[in-house]
Protein backbone atom coordinates (compact mmCIF):
# COMPACT_ATOMS: atom_id res chain seq x y z
CA UNK A 1 0.00 0.00 0.00
CA UNK A 2 1.37 3.54 -1.04
CA UNK A 3 0.20 6.94 -0.44
CA UNK A 4 -0.27 9.71 -3.05
CA UNK A 5 0.86 13.37 -2.55
CA UNK A 6 0.80 15.90 -5.86
CA UNK A 7 1.91 19.52 -5.96
CA UNK A 8 0.22 21.51 -7.83
CA UNK A 9 2.42 24.74 -8.60
CA UNK A 10 2.69 28.17 -10.39
CA UNK A 11 5.32 26.61 -12.95
CA UNK A 12 4.81 22.87 -12.88
CA UNK A 13 2.98 20.38 -11.05
CA UNK A 14 4.74 16.98 -9.09
CA UNK A 15 3.31 13.61 -8.17
CA UNK A 16 4.94 11.45 -5.79
CA UNK A 17 4.61 8.22 -4.35
CA UNK A 18 5.28 7.42 -0.92
CA UNK A 19 5.60 4.29 1.36
CA UNK A 20 4.07 4.22 4.97
CA UNK A 21 7.77 4.98 6.12
CA UNK A 22 7.74 8.15 4.03
CA UNK A 23 10.18 6.98 1.52
CA UNK A 24 9.85 7.99 -1.87
CA UNK A 25 8.79 5.06 -4.65
CA UNK A 26 8.36 7.13 -7.79
CA UNK A 27 7.85 10.32 -8.79
CA UNK A 28 7.16 12.51 -11.73
CA UNK A 29 7.38 16.16 -12.93
CA UNK A 30 5.67 17.94 -15.75
CA UNK A 31 6.22 22.00 -16.29
CA UNK A 32 3.81 24.52 -17.89
CA UNK A 33 4.39 28.17 -18.33
CA UNK A 34 2.65 31.67 -17.15
CA UNK A 35 0.92 33.28 -19.66
CA UNK A 36 1.49 37.50 -20.24
CA UNK A 37 -1.00 39.37 -22.56
CA UNK A 38 -0.46 42.54 -21.05
CA UNK A 39 2.80 44.07 -18.92
CA UNK A 40 1.56 43.12 -15.01
CA UNK A 41 -0.78 40.75 -16.27
CA UNK A 42 -0.16 37.32 -15.38
CA UNK A 43 -2.65 34.28 -16.26
CA UNK A 44 -2.37 30.07 -16.00
CA UNK A 45 -3.93 27.98 -18.97
CA UNK A 46 -6.12 25.25 -16.53
CA UNK A 47 -6.17 23.13 -19.07
CA UNK A 48 -2.78 22.65 -19.75
CA UNK A 49 -2.65 22.46 -16.10
CA UNK A 50 -5.20 19.61 -15.59
CA UNK A 51 -3.55 17.58 -18.79
CA UNK A 52 0.13 18.26 -16.84
CA UNK A 53 -1.73 17.07 -13.26
CA UNK A 54 -3.01 13.92 -14.83
CA UNK A 55 0.20 12.99 -16.87
CA UNK A 56 2.72 13.12 -13.99
CA UNK A 57 -0.14 11.31 -11.74
CA UNK A 58 -0.25 8.46 -14.41
CA UNK A 59 3.32 8.30 -14.50
CA UNK A 60 4.33 7.80 -11.31
CA UNK A 61 1.71 5.68 -10.12
CA UNK A 62 2.96 3.27 -13.16
CA UNK A 63 6.34 3.37 -11.75
CA UNK A 64 5.44 1.09 -8.81
CA UNK A 65 2.39 -1.46 -9.84
CA UNK A 66 2.97 -3.33 -7.08
CA UNK A 67 2.05 -0.64 -4.32
CA UNK A 68 -0.90 0.40 -5.06
CA UNK A 69 -2.11 3.73 -3.97
CA UNK A 70 -4.51 3.78 -1.20
CA UNK A 71 -5.72 7.72 -1.05
CA UNK A 72 -4.18 10.77 -2.19
CA UNK A 73 -4.13 14.64 -1.20
CA UNK A 74 -3.28 17.83 -3.45
CA UNK A 75 -0.89 20.69 -2.77
CA UNK A 76 -2.21 23.44 -4.84
CA UNK A 77 -0.72 27.18 -5.31
CA UNK A 78 -3.28 29.25 -3.57
CA UNK A 79 -5.32 32.57 -4.65
CA UNK A 80 -5.59 31.72 -8.63
CA UNK A 81 -9.29 31.48 -9.51
CA UNK A 82 -11.23 30.38 -12.39
CA UNK A 83 -14.53 30.69 -13.43
CA UNK A 84 -16.38 27.67 -14.89
CA UNK A 85 -19.67 27.23 -16.31
CA UNK A 86 -22.03 24.50 -15.15
CA UNK A 87 -20.33 21.53 -17.30
CA UNK A 88 -16.90 22.65 -15.69
CA UNK A 89 -15.59 24.20 -18.57
CA UNK A 90 -13.50 27.22 -17.85
CA UNK A 91 -14.75 30.35 -19.11
CA UNK A 92 -11.42 32.06 -18.66
CA UNK A 93 -7.57 31.70 -17.73
CA UNK A 94 -6.67 31.41 -14.18
CA UNK A 95 -5.60 34.69 -12.71
CA UNK A 96 -2.81 33.83 -9.99
CA UNK A 97 -1.44 35.52 -6.96
CA UNK A 98 1.43 37.41 -9.06
CA UNK A 99 -1.19 39.16 -11.60
CA UNK A 100 -1.03 42.52 -11.04
CA UNK A 101 -4.09 44.09 -12.62
CA UNK A 102 -6.35 44.54 -9.29
CA UNK A 103 -4.84 47.92 -8.88
CA UNK A 104 -8.53 49.46 -8.66
CA UNK A 105 -9.82 47.25 -6.80
CA UNK A 106 -7.50 46.86 -4.39
CA UNK A 107 -7.99 50.93 -3.83
CA UNK A 108 -11.78 50.55 -3.75
CA UNK A 109 -11.53 48.14 -0.75
CA UNK A 110 -9.24 50.44 0.82
CA UNK A 111 -11.23 53.47 0.80
CA UNK A 112 -14.55 51.74 1.39
CA UNK A 113 -14.18 48.76 3.61
CA UNK A 114 -10.63 49.60 5.10
CA UNK A 115 -7.10 47.69 6.14
CA UNK A 116 -8.15 46.95 9.52
CA UNK A 117 -11.35 45.56 8.78
CA UNK A 118 -10.41 43.24 6.42
CA UNK A 119 -7.62 41.80 7.86
CA UNK A 120 -9.67 41.60 11.51
CA UNK A 121 -12.13 39.60 9.84
CA UNK A 122 -10.09 37.47 7.14
CA UNK A 123 -6.25 37.30 8.74
CA UNK A 124 -5.54 38.60 4.92
CA UNK A 125 -3.97 42.60 4.43
CA UNK A 126 -5.36 44.25 1.37
CA UNK A 127 -2.94 43.26 -1.64
CA UNK A 128 -3.43 42.43 -5.05
CA UNK A 129 -2.20 38.96 -4.70
CA UNK A 130 -4.89 37.69 -3.10
CA UNK A 131 -8.44 35.89 -4.44
CA UNK A 132 -11.21 38.36 -3.58
CA UNK A 133 -9.58 41.44 -5.96
CA UNK A 134 -9.34 39.12 -9.01
CA UNK A 135 -12.68 38.13 -8.52
CA UNK A 136 -13.87 41.91 -8.35
CA UNK A 137 -11.45 42.28 -11.25
CA UNK A 138 -13.75 39.93 -13.60
CA UNK A 139 -17.20 40.79 -12.28
CA UNK A 140 -16.13 44.78 -13.46
CA UNK A 141 -13.95 43.80 -16.82
CA UNK A 142 -15.47 40.62 -17.89
CA UNK A 143 -19.43 40.45 -17.09
CA UNK A 144 -20.13 38.28 -19.92
CA UNK A 145 -18.04 35.51 -18.04
CA UNK A 146 -18.96 37.18 -14.92
CA UNK A 147 -22.64 36.12 -15.84
CA UNK A 148 -22.19 32.86 -17.48
CA UNK A 149 -19.88 31.57 -14.59
CA UNK A 150 -21.42 29.26 -12.28
CA UNK A 151 -18.17 28.45 -9.76
CA UNK A 152 -15.67 30.63 -9.73
CA UNK A 153 -12.87 28.04 -8.33
CA UNK A 154 -9.02 27.49 -6.79
CA UNK A 155 -6.84 24.84 -8.06
CA UNK A 156 -8.17 23.03 -4.74
CA UNK A 157 -11.64 22.84 -5.96
CA UNK A 158 -11.29 22.95 -9.89
CA UNK A 159 -9.34 19.14 -9.53
CA UNK A 160 -11.27 17.78 -6.87
CA UNK A 161 -14.42 18.80 -9.16
CA UNK A 162 -12.60 17.11 -12.37
CA UNK A 163 -12.28 14.07 -10.40
CA UNK A 164 -15.95 13.65 -10.38
CA UNK A 165 -17.16 15.64 -6.71
CA UNK A 166 -18.65 18.29 -5.94
CA UNK A 167 -16.71 21.55 -5.77
CA UNK A 168 -15.01 21.40 -1.75
CA UNK A 169 -12.46 23.87 -0.59
CA UNK A 170 -10.49 23.72 2.18
CA UNK A 171 -10.40 25.84 5.28
CA UNK A 172 -6.29 26.02 4.66
CA UNK A 173 -6.80 26.83 0.40
CA UNK A 174 -9.57 29.68 1.39
CA UNK A 175 -7.53 31.16 3.75
CA UNK A 176 -5.26 32.92 1.27
CA UNK A 177 -8.52 34.63 -0.45
CA UNK A 178 -9.07 37.68 1.36
CA UNK A 179 -12.79 36.03 1.72
CA UNK A 180 -12.67 33.65 4.97
CA UNK A 181 -13.14 33.72 8.49
CA UNK A 182 -10.33 31.79 9.98
CA UNK A 183 -11.21 32.75 13.21
CA UNK A 184 -15.35 31.02 12.88
CA UNK A 185 -14.36 28.69 9.77
CA UNK A 186 -16.79 30.08 7.39
CA UNK A 187 -16.81 33.17 4.49
CA UNK A 188 -16.34 36.20 5.64
CA UNK A 189 -20.14 37.41 4.06
CA UNK A 190 -19.91 41.12 5.51
CA UNK A 191 -16.55 41.51 3.18
CA UNK A 192 -17.88 39.26 0.15
CA UNK A 193 -21.83 41.30 0.48
CA UNK A 194 -19.73 44.56 0.54
CA UNK A 195 -18.27 43.90 -2.14
CA UNK A 196 -21.06 42.22 -4.07
CA UNK A 197 -20.24 38.79 -4.16
CA UNK A 198 -22.89 36.18 -3.91
CA UNK A 199 -21.54 33.04 -1.69
CA UNK A 200 -23.10 30.60 -4.32
CA UNK A 201 -20.43 31.54 -6.33
CA UNK A 202 -18.07 29.82 -3.89
CA UNK A 203 -17.28 26.25 -3.28
CA UNK A 204 -18.29 24.21 0.28
CA UNK A 205 -15.79 24.80 2.97
CA UNK A 206 -14.33 21.42 4.39
CA UNK A 207 -11.42 20.72 7.11
CA UNK A 208 -7.99 20.06 5.83
CA UNK A 209 -7.29 16.13 5.60
CA UNK A 210 -11.19 15.18 5.37
CA UNK A 211 -12.12 12.31 3.16
CA UNK A 212 -14.25 13.60 0.39
CA UNK A 213 -15.10 10.21 -1.03
CA UNK A 214 -13.66 7.54 -3.53
CA UNK A 215 -13.24 8.16 -7.58
CA UNK A 216 -14.91 6.20 -9.67
CA UNK A 217 -13.90 3.67 -12.17
CA UNK A 218 -13.65 5.64 -15.10
CA UNK A 219 -11.04 8.09 -13.43
CA UNK A 220 -9.23 5.75 -12.12
CA UNK A 221 -8.83 4.27 -15.36
CA UNK A 222 -7.93 7.77 -16.91
CA UNK A 223 -5.45 8.42 -14.24
CA UNK A 224 -4.50 4.92 -13.74
CA UNK A 225 -5.28 4.86 -10.10
CA UNK A 226 -6.34 1.24 -8.54
CA UNK A 227 -10.26 1.65 -8.38
CA UNK A 228 -12.02 2.83 -5.10
CA UNK A 229 -9.06 5.55 -4.35
CA UNK A 230 -9.45 7.90 -1.32
CA UNK A 231 -9.30 11.64 -2.00
CA UNK A 232 -8.60 13.51 1.05
CA UNK A 233 -9.31 17.19 1.51
CA UNK A 234 -5.87 19.12 1.13
CA UNK A 235 -4.30 22.85 1.15
CA UNK A 236 -2.57 25.45 0.10
CA UNK A 237 1.40 24.76 -1.08
CA UNK A 238 3.21 26.99 1.84
CA UNK A 239 0.83 24.88 4.77
CA UNK A 240 1.40 21.39 3.45
CA UNK A 241 5.16 22.40 2.71
CA UNK A 242 5.03 23.64 6.32
CA UNK A 243 3.33 20.15 7.55
CA UNK A 244 5.95 18.26 5.06
CA UNK A 245 8.59 20.58 6.73
CA UNK A 246 7.94 19.54 10.42
CA UNK A 247 5.78 22.62 11.26
CA UNK A 248 3.15 20.57 13.79
CA UNK A 249 3.49 22.61 16.95
CA UNK A 250 2.99 25.99 18.01
CA UNK A 251 6.66 28.25 18.00
CA UNK A 252 8.32 26.07 15.03
CA UNK A 253 9.05 27.92 11.56
CA UNK A 254 9.57 26.47 8.64
CA UNK A 255 11.61 27.90 5.68
CA UNK A 256 10.60 26.70 2.28
CA UNK A 257 13.35 27.82 0.15
CA UNK A 258 11.47 26.70 -3.91
CA UNK A 259 10.62 29.01 -6.62
CA UNK A 260 9.53 31.59 -3.59
CA UNK A 261 10.49 31.50 -0.50
CA UNK A 262 8.37 31.49 2.49
CA UNK A 263 9.12 31.09 6.07
CA UNK A 264 5.86 29.48 7.78
CA UNK A 265 5.44 30.42 11.95
CA UNK A 266 2.62 28.51 14.04
CA UNK A 267 0.54 29.46 17.34
CA UNK A 268 -2.78 28.42 18.47
CA UNK A 269 -4.81 31.61 18.27
CA UNK A 270 -5.86 33.67 15.17
CA UNK A 271 -3.83 36.31 15.95
CA UNK A 272 -4.55 39.72 13.48
CA UNK A 273 -1.70 41.63 15.65
CA UNK A 274 -1.72 45.25 13.97
CA UNK A 275 2.48 45.09 13.43
CA UNK A 276 1.22 41.77 10.95
CA UNK A 277 -1.24 43.96 9.67
CA UNK A 278 1.84 46.93 8.99
CA UNK A 279 4.08 44.58 7.68
CA UNK A 280 1.42 42.70 5.51
CA UNK A 281 1.79 38.96 6.86
CA UNK A 282 -1.13 37.12 6.17
CA UNK A 283 -2.28 35.04 9.09
CA UNK A 284 -3.92 31.29 7.79
CA UNK A 285 -5.49 28.17 9.02
CA UNK A 286 -2.85 25.52 9.35
CA UNK A 287 -3.58 21.75 7.89
CA UNK A 288 -3.57 20.53 11.52
CA UNK A 289 -6.63 21.61 12.72
CA UNK A 290 -6.59 24.08 15.58
CA UNK A 291 -3.44 25.92 14.75
CA UNK A 292 -2.73 28.71 12.51
CA UNK A 293 0.51 30.62 11.08
CA UNK A 294 2.00 33.66 9.46
CA UNK A 295 3.67 33.64 6.03
CA UNK A 296 6.81 35.97 5.40
CA UNK A 297 7.70 35.52 1.44
CA UNK A 298 9.83 36.78 -1.39
CA UNK A 299 8.73 35.84 -4.52
CA UNK A 300 11.80 35.08 -6.42
CA UNK A 301 14.48 33.24 -4.55
CA UNK A 302 14.78 30.32 -6.60
CA UNK A 303 13.15 31.66 -8.79
CA UNK A 304 15.94 34.81 -9.48
CA UNK A 305 18.69 31.59 -9.61
CA UNK A 306 16.48 30.45 -12.62
CA UNK A 307 16.47 34.01 -14.23
CA UNK A 308 20.25 33.79 -14.17
CA UNK A 309 20.51 30.12 -14.90
CA UNK A 310 18.40 30.91 -18.64
CA UNK A 311 20.25 34.21 -19.06
CA UNK A 312 23.71 34.17 -18.22
CA UNK A 313 24.86 30.76 -17.25
CA UNK A 314 24.99 29.61 -20.64
CA UNK A 315 28.79 27.77 -19.89
CA UNK A 316 27.81 26.18 -16.87
CA UNK A 317 24.67 24.54 -19.08
CA UNK A 318 26.76 23.24 -20.92
CA UNK A 319 29.33 22.06 -18.85
CA UNK A 320 26.54 20.16 -16.60
CA UNK A 321 25.21 18.58 -19.59
CA UNK A 322 29.02 17.22 -19.98
CA UNK A 323 29.51 16.31 -16.93
CA UNK A 324 25.56 15.35 -15.55
CA UNK A 325 25.58 17.37 -12.69
CA UNK A 326 22.82 19.69 -11.86
CA UNK A 327 23.49 23.53 -13.73
CA UNK A 328 22.41 25.17 -10.16
CA UNK A 329 25.31 22.78 -8.13
CA UNK A 330 27.73 24.56 -10.46
CA UNK A 331 26.52 27.85 -10.25
CA UNK A 332 26.55 28.25 -6.39
CA UNK A 333 29.68 26.36 -6.00
CA UNK A 334 31.49 28.45 -8.59
CA UNK A 335 29.94 31.95 -6.68
CA UNK A 336 32.13 34.06 -4.92
CA UNK A 337 33.28 32.78 -1.18
CA UNK A 338 33.44 35.95 0.21
CA UNK A 339 30.47 38.23 0.91
CA UNK A 340 29.58 40.35 -2.53
CA UNK A 341 29.75 43.59 -2.50
CA UNK A 342 26.88 44.32 -4.92
CA UNK A 343 23.15 44.37 -3.38
CA UNK A 344 20.60 42.76 -5.00
CA UNK A 345 16.74 44.11 -4.59
CA UNK A 346 14.99 40.56 -5.48
CA UNK A 347 11.54 41.90 -6.69
CA UNK A 348 11.88 40.58 -10.25
CA UNK A 349 7.84 40.26 -9.92
CA UNK A 350 7.10 42.63 -7.33
CA UNK A 351 7.79 42.74 -3.70
CA UNK A 352 6.52 39.88 -1.28
CA UNK A 353 6.88 40.66 2.44
CA UNK A 354 7.28 43.32 3.90
CA UNK A 355 5.92 46.00 1.36
CA UNK A 356 3.88 43.40 -1.35
CA UNK A 357 4.44 46.42 -3.69
CA UNK A 358 3.93 44.80 -7.14
CA UNK A 359 5.59 47.81 -8.74
CA UNK A 360 8.77 47.01 -7.38
CA UNK A 361 11.31 46.12 -9.48
CA UNK A 362 14.59 44.07 -9.36
CA UNK A 363 17.96 45.94 -9.29
CA UNK A 364 21.73 45.37 -8.82
CA UNK A 365 23.41 47.75 -7.14
CA UNK A 366 27.25 48.32 -6.83
CA UNK A 367 28.22 47.04 -10.12
CA UNK A 368 31.53 48.03 -11.76
CA UNK A 369 33.57 47.31 -14.88
CA UNK A 370 35.12 44.97 -12.54
CA UNK A 371 32.44 42.93 -11.64
CA UNK A 372 32.99 39.08 -12.63
CA UNK A 373 29.83 36.53 -12.97
CA UNK A 374 30.83 34.34 -9.79
CA UNK A 375 30.71 38.13 -7.22
CA UNK A 376 26.72 38.67 -8.94
CA UNK A 377 26.05 35.10 -8.21
CA UNK A 378 26.99 35.42 -4.60
CA UNK A 379 25.14 38.69 -4.56
CA UNK A 380 21.79 36.61 -5.61
CA UNK A 381 22.25 34.42 -2.51
CA UNK A 382 23.56 36.81 -0.04
CA UNK A 383 21.05 39.35 -0.52
CA UNK A 384 17.42 36.71 -1.07
CA UNK A 385 19.26 35.93 2.88
CA UNK A 386 18.90 39.80 3.61
CA UNK A 387 15.32 40.11 2.35
CA UNK A 388 14.51 36.56 4.70
CA UNK A 389 16.26 38.09 7.25
CA UNK A 390 13.83 41.39 7.16
CA UNK A 391 11.27 39.03 7.22
CA UNK A 392 11.96 37.58 10.47
CA UNK A 393 12.43 40.66 12.29
CA UNK A 394 8.87 42.06 10.89
CA UNK A 395 7.41 38.70 11.99
CA UNK A 396 9.37 39.13 15.55
CA UNK A 397 8.53 42.44 16.17
CA UNK A 398 4.91 41.22 16.90
CA UNK A 399 6.09 39.13 19.25
CA UNK A 400 6.40 35.53 17.38
CA UNK A 401 9.76 34.72 18.18
CA UNK A 402 11.70 32.20 15.54
CA UNK A 403 14.77 30.63 16.83
CA UNK A 404 15.85 27.93 14.64
CA UNK A 405 14.70 27.21 10.66
CA UNK A 406 13.40 23.71 9.41
CA UNK A 407 14.73 24.22 5.48
CA UNK A 408 13.96 22.72 2.50
CA UNK A 409 12.96 23.00 -0.99
CA UNK A 410 15.62 23.19 -4.03
CA UNK A 411 17.91 25.87 -2.18
CA UNK A 412 17.90 23.32 0.81
CA UNK A 413 19.93 20.73 -1.10
CA UNK A 414 22.89 23.42 -1.50
CA UNK A 415 25.28 23.18 2.00
CA UNK A 416 26.62 26.80 1.16
CA UNK A 417 23.74 28.16 0.86
CA UNK A 418 22.09 27.28 3.97
CA UNK A 419 25.76 28.61 5.82
CA UNK A 420 25.00 32.16 4.22
CA UNK A 421 21.61 32.19 5.09
CA UNK A 422 22.34 30.55 9.15
CA UNK A 423 24.79 33.80 9.00
CA UNK A 424 22.81 36.54 7.82
CA UNK A 425 19.88 35.70 9.36
CA UNK A 426 21.70 34.38 12.54
CA UNK A 427 19.59 31.49 13.35
CA UNK A 428 19.96 27.75 13.18
CA UNK A 429 18.92 26.23 9.93
CA UNK A 430 18.02 22.52 9.70
CA UNK A 431 18.25 20.95 6.32
CA UNK A 432 15.70 18.30 6.28
CA UNK A 433 16.08 14.95 4.40
CA UNK A 434 13.02 15.23 2.80
CA UNK A 435 13.33 17.10 -0.90
CA UNK A 436 8.73 17.08 -1.54
CA UNK A 437 8.13 18.51 1.55
CA UNK A 438 4.95 19.92 -0.17
CA UNK A 439 4.17 16.14 -1.50
CA UNK A 440 5.08 14.49 1.46
CA UNK A 441 2.63 16.87 3.18
CA UNK A 442 -0.33 15.52 1.37
CA UNK A 443 0.55 12.00 1.78
CA UNK A 444 0.72 12.61 5.84
CA UNK A 445 -3.19 13.97 5.38
CA UNK A 446 -3.93 11.04 3.34
CA UNK A 447 -2.34 8.55 5.34
CA UNK A 448 -4.07 10.52 8.61
CA UNK A 449 -7.32 10.53 7.20
CA UNK A 450 -6.88 6.94 6.49
CA UNK A 451 -6.01 5.55 9.74
CA UNK A 452 -2.11 4.88 8.55
CA UNK A 453 -0.98 7.69 10.93
CA UNK A 454 -2.54 8.59 14.11
CA UNK A 455 -2.19 12.52 13.81
CA UNK A 456 -0.29 15.24 11.51
CA UNK A 457 2.39 15.40 14.36
CA UNK A 458 3.06 11.58 15.29
CA UNK A 459 3.99 11.17 11.54
CA UNK A 460 6.38 13.94 11.06
CA UNK A 461 7.93 12.55 14.35
CA UNK A 462 7.86 9.60 12.27
CA UNK A 463 8.68 10.81 8.63
CA UNK A 464 10.89 13.78 8.91
CA UNK A 465 14.56 14.27 9.70
CA UNK A 466 17.60 16.30 9.47
CA UNK A 467 20.22 16.05 6.95
CA UNK A 468 22.47 18.40 8.60
CA UNK A 469 22.09 21.58 11.04
CA UNK A 470 23.96 25.05 10.34
CA UNK A 471 25.31 27.24 12.89
CA UNK A 472 25.73 30.98 12.59
CA UNK A 473 29.47 31.63 12.18
CA UNK A 474 30.50 35.16 13.61
CA UNK A 475 33.60 35.21 11.07
CA UNK A 476 31.59 37.52 8.29
CA UNK A 477 29.16 38.88 10.72
CA UNK A 478 30.04 42.47 10.85
CA UNK A 479 30.63 42.75 7.00
CA UNK A 480 27.37 41.13 6.43
CA UNK A 481 25.56 43.50 8.73
CA UNK A 482 27.40 46.73 7.33
CA UNK A 483 25.66 45.35 3.82
CA UNK A 484 22.58 44.19 5.37
CA UNK A 485 21.94 48.05 7.13
CA UNK A 486 22.35 49.25 3.33
CA UNK A 487 20.15 46.32 2.02
CA UNK A 488 16.94 47.52 4.20
CA UNK A 489 17.19 51.19 2.49
CA UNK A 490 17.07 49.64 -0.93
CA UNK A 491 13.38 49.83 -1.96
CA UNK A 492 12.50 52.94 -0.32
CA UNK A 493 15.58 54.14 -2.30
CA UNK A 494 14.81 52.92 -5.92
CA UNK A 495 10.49 53.13 -5.04
CA UNK A 496 10.05 55.94 -7.07
CA UNK A 497 12.03 55.21 -10.07
CA UNK A 498 10.28 51.87 -10.40
CA UNK A 499 6.51 52.74 -9.48
CA UNK A 500 7.43 55.59 -12.38
CA UNK A 501 9.18 52.38 -14.90
CA UNK A 502 5.93 50.46 -13.96
CA UNK A 503 3.53 53.18 -14.45
CA UNK A 504 5.19 53.21 -18.10
CA UNK A 505 2.71 52.55 -21.08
Amino acid sequence: MSLLGIDVGTMGCKSVVFNEDGKILSQSYKEYHEIYPKPGWVEMNPEQIWNAIKEVIKKSVAQVPQDRVKALCFSVLGVAITPVDKQGKPLYNSLPAVDGRTSKQVEWLEENIGREKVFKSTGIPITNDRTLPKIMWLKENEPEVYKNTWKILLYEDLILYRLGFSPILSYSTAGLTMAFDPGNKRWATEILDAVGIDTGLLSTLRPPGEIVGEISDSVADELGLPYKTIVVTGGHDQALSALGGGLVEAGMSTDCFGTIEAIATAFTQFNTDPILLKYNHPVCCHVINDLYFTLAFCYTAGALLRWYRDTFAIDEIRRANESGRDVFDIIVEESSKEPSRILVLPHFIGSGTPYLDHKSKGAFVGMTLSTKKDEIVRAILDSISYETKWNIETVEEAGIKIDKLNCFGGGAKSDKILQIKSDITEKEVIALSISEAGCLGAAILAGCAIGVYKTPQEAAKTLITPRKIFYPNDKNRNNYMEKYAIFKDLYHSLKEINHRLSDLK
